[in-house]
C-alpha cells in the first residue's frame, strides 16, 4: 500500500499527511506575499495607532469585507475622530488606503491583528481601552 505521508521539507524531516503538508506550502506563501507588501513602512506610527485603534475588536470575515477596509477606517475619524485623537491627517490617511491593493489590506488587517494578539487583550475590550 502506498503511503499517505509526504516529507515535510520546512521545519524538520517528520512525515507529515498530505493536507498538513500542503497547508504548510499554503502558509508559507501567504507569509511570504504579506511580507512583500513590506506594509509597516507605508503608515507612520500615528496612522498605525490610528488603525489600530479603528480595527480594535473587528473580525474582518469573510475575507472579501477587506476590501471594505478605508470606509470601516473613514467611520471611524468622521464619528469618533480618531484622526484627531492620533494626530493623524485623516483625508491623506483615507487617501492612501483607498489606493492600495487588496493584497495590501490583507497585510494592513493581519498587521493589526497580530498587535492585538501579541498584548494578549485582543479579546477584552475594557483591557484594550486602558492601552489607548
Amino acid at each position: 500500500m502506498k503511503s499517505t505521508l509526504v516529507e515535510n521539507k520546512f521545519e524538520d524531516s517528520q512525515p507529515v499527511e498530505p493536507n498538513a503538508w500542503r497547508a504548510q506550502v499554503v502558509a508559507n506563501r501567504y507569509a511570504e506575499i504579506l511580507r512583500q507588501q513590506d506594509i509597516k513602512t507605508r503608515f507612520s506610527e500615528n496612522e498605525w495607532d490610528l488603525l489600530r485603534d479603528s480595527l480594535r475588536g473587528v473580525f474582518m470575515q469573510p475575507a472579501e469585507t477587506i476590501v471594505e477596509l478605508w470606509q470601516g477606517i473613514e467611520d471611524s475619524i468622521e464619528l469618533d475622530g480618531l484622526d484627531e485623537k492620533w494626530d493623524v491627517k485623516g483625508d491623506v490617511l483615507l487617501s492612501k488606503l483607498k489606493l492600495i491593493s487588496f493584497t495590501s489590506a490583507v497585510a494592513i488587517v493581519e498587521e493589526v491583528e497580530q498587535f492585538w494578539r501579541a498584548t494578549g487583550i485582543r479579546n477584552n475590550p475594557e483591557t484594550q481601552a486602558t492601552l489607548f
